[in-house]
């Protein structure tokens, strides 16, 4: 590599994303282009490749790769807006106007995208990227159970829909109408850097075991998780005995407040007032309100908040059978399955 002048938040920037799946924090140099490098890394699961434009006519180069911790940290310890890079036998040099760095190139690493055969596509639009972050709150870590531990993607009657459970709650998105038969699931982590990556529209292509994904300077691909997501339609009520409309922002200011000790509370409706109160008894919340219904609950406050604080909606409806049963809040294209907590 000959004198290259980067910008560095640019570089920094492509090093932050790709670092996150990085197999023992190594990251790959390789050339693209007279104008253009890429820095790729892989956990065997993830691949990303990003690709950096220079300011100078690069000439071809010899691919390597380097630790990605430390090549950060001297970045971000970097105040000049652009930066020379020049690789010399064993070092990668770093120069600014007042200073040398000097990093260990490593082996190069054999970092490939498979190349599956396709079978179907779908758009990666704002309502899908909305879709992650409505369900990621209840996609469930540190399981055995893989299929749990993902984003379950269903297309299936015409509707696509994103789906999440860690078996107490279940979240469902629907994402818009779709014409074609598919179901997968993206682990958690792959759900975060694909939020994290795009922001434009562009399209997922997969495969029976991975997804792909193409944008403006950037490549990636992620393998499935192998398993079978529950039938999760079986468990959500089609009737109520009581629905309402509820203030999402008074509701979570309350339930904050009372679960600060005790995340375990009563959930009541009586005589003009809703009543929150912690199992142990130790806080309590009241709010006016012009429901008539009188009914009682108890139940894990997180589960609450955490769908609560990602609808943008300012009320939300909270539908309701018995006190031993699911419950669903809906908030637009949003629902929340939530077990209620059965005090033995």
């Amino acid at each position: 590599m000959n004198n290259t002048t980067i910008n560095t938040d640019k570089l920094k920037n492509a090093f932050e994303s790709v670092i996150k799946t990085a197999h023992e924090q190594k990251i790959l140099f390789s050339y693209v282009d007279e104008n253009k490098i890429s820095v790729k890394s892989t956990d065997y699961t993830e691949t990303i490749e990003i690709y950096v434009s220079t300011f100078n006519v690069l000439k071809d180069f010899e691919s390597f790769s380097i630790d990605g911790n430390k090549f950060i940290k001297i970045l971000k310890s970097i105040k000049n807006k652009e930066l020379i890079l020049s690789s010399k036998s064993k070092f990668l040099t770093i120069k600014t106007t007042n200073n040398n760095f000097r990093i260990e190139k490593l082996s190069e690493l054999h970092i490939v995208f498979e190349d599956e055969e396709k079978i179907g596509a779908l758009r990666l639009n704002d309502n899908f990227l909305l879709g992650l972050d409505n369900c990621l709150h209840s996609i469930s870590t540190n399981t055995p159970q893989l299929q749990m531990s993902g984003a379950f993607i269903q297309s299936s009657k015409g509707k696509l829909n994103i789906v999440s459970t860690d078996s107490k709650r279940l979240s469902v998105f629907y994402v818009g109408d779709c014409d074609l038969e598919f179901e997968f699931i993206i682990p958690k982590k792959a759900t975060l850097n694909i939020r994290n990556l795009f922001t434009k529209d562009t399209e997922i292509l997969f495969s029976e075991n991975s997804i792909s994904i193409v944008g403006n300077d950037i490549k990636y691909q992620c393998k499935l998780i192998n398993a079978k997501f529950p039938n999760y339609e079986k468990i959500i009520p089609m009737e109520f005995n009581t629905s309402i409309r509820l203030n999402k922002d008074e509701i979570i200011e309350s339930l904050k407040s009372v679960s600060v000790i005790e995340p375990l509370v009563n959930f009541s409706i009586e005589n003009g007032f809703i009543s929150i109160e912690s199992k142990d008894n130790s806080a309590s919340s009241f709010i006016k309100t012009d429901v008539e219904e009188n009914f009682k609950i108890m139940f894990n406050s997180k589960h609450i908040i955490d769908f609560l604080s990602v609808i943008d909606d300012a009320q939300f409806k909270f539908n309701y059978n018995e006190c031993n049963l699911p419950f669903v809040l809906e908030a637009g294209v949003a629902k929340e399955i939530i077990m209620p907590y059965i005090d033995q």
